[in-house]
């Protein structure tokens, strides 16, 4: 299961961190109420092809330049989105892969044994699917509008047992969110 991250800061809503500072790099408001609620969508799950998943990945957000632990900005918002259903699950996030490790990413995956939940930048889900041996591949969508965060990429495993079929899930999570799912290509 692939997801964008939750909700980021705009121009006229700025972003808040884990522990309510301002922070540009983090969640807005309604991204933190996001994170929230997809804690029973996944937990507790209800929704067609949906489970619990017992893995759950994140982009980097932290690197090490010249031997020193530092921020990695372009991956926190993942990580948050993550944070409260990981505390629920009581499963860590496997936050190892950079933004830009798309393929690296997509090999672990196919090495986990269970179900396995990705937030990452919306610009990069679609070089994730690129990377897993997709039965129906021309129907993954090529991008993933920026303005899109209510949408799950769903990889169902195909009988064969070597390849993965493709769908969409609405997360219905808050208001406004789309049951449209993304064009093809």
């Amino acid at each position: 299961m692939l997801i964008r991250h939750a909700e980021k800061p705009t121009d006229t809503q700025g972003g808040v961190g884990m522990a309510g500072e301002s922070d540009p790099n983090s969640l807005r408001i309604e991204g933190w109420q996001r994170a929230g609620a997809l804690v029973r969508f996944f937990a507790e799950p209800t929704a067609a092809g949906i489970v619990a998943p017992t893995a759950l990945f994140a982009g980097a957000y932290q690197k090490t330049q010249h031997g020193v632990l530092l921020p990695d900005t372009k991956s926190v918002r993942p990580f948050h989105t993550l944070s409260p259903l990981a505390a629920r699950l009581n499963i860590p996030i496997d936050a190892c892969f950079p933004t830009g490790d798309e393929a690296g990413l997509a090999a672990a995956l196919l090495r986990v044994r269970g179900s396995v939940l990705v937030a990452w930048e919306h610009k990069h889900i679609p070089l994730i699917a690129a990377a897993l041996p997709v039965r129906n591949a021309r129907d993954v969508p090529g991008t993933w509008p920026g303005q899109r965060y209510d949408l799950v990429f769903l990889f169902k495993l195909a009988e064969d047992g070597k390849m993965y079929v493709f769908s969409q899930v609405p997360q219905l999570a808050l208001p406004g969110d789309s049951q449209i799912p993304l064009p093809p290509g």
